[in-house]
């Protein structure tokens, strides 16, 4: 979380992974788009931290057999306007340069993206996007996700 700006890639050629970045298959190129702007959100950033092996400070990772159990946003559940919505947001993010994920309270593209998953996707209002900011904030000054750099929201209040 303090070395990775991403929980998740999308590439436009087939591609091999492995066991710190598997290869994920997704029906459609715009399932793939949908989940991976979703993974990337601090929401999906959160849910992954969570259900990983914290063995280090700042480092999380989680076993390929694992991913399948992981509790993400369905987008395959999505209507298609939605899913539209999703790709929308990672055709227009996609060149854009994030921050670290644990400083992700500073990141004017995480911030972004969130408030456009929370409103767009999800259909929530802007209410949401405020309480999220906490949740981004709260999450950030975690130890866990910062680890030792001296870049989280902890050392640049």
């Amino acid at each position: 979380f303090n070395a990775n700006a991403t929980c998740a890639s999308w590439t436009e050629r087939t591609s091999l992974g492995g066991r710190c970045w598997p290869t994920l298959k997704m029906a459609t190129d715009d399932l793939g788009k949908a989940l991976c702007v979703w993974l990337n959100s601090t929401l999906g950033m959160a849910v992954y931290w969570l259900d990983s092996n914290r063995s280090q400070d700042g480092r999380g990772q989680t076993s390929v057999t694992a991913i399948p159990n992981l509790p993400v946003l369905d987008v395959r559940a999505l209507d298609p306007e939605r899913v539209a919505a999703a790709v929308a947001i990672f055709d227009d993010l996609k060149d854009s340069v994030m921050l670290l994920a644990n400083e992700a309270y500073r990141d004017p593209v995480r911030h972004e993206l969130d408030q456009r998953i929370l409103t767009e996707v999800l259909g929530l209002d802007e209410d949401s996007v405020k309480q999220l900011a906490i949740l981004r904030n709260q999450w950030c000054a975690e130890p866990t996700v910062t680890g030792t750099k001296k870049t989280g929201i902890a050392y640049n209040t």
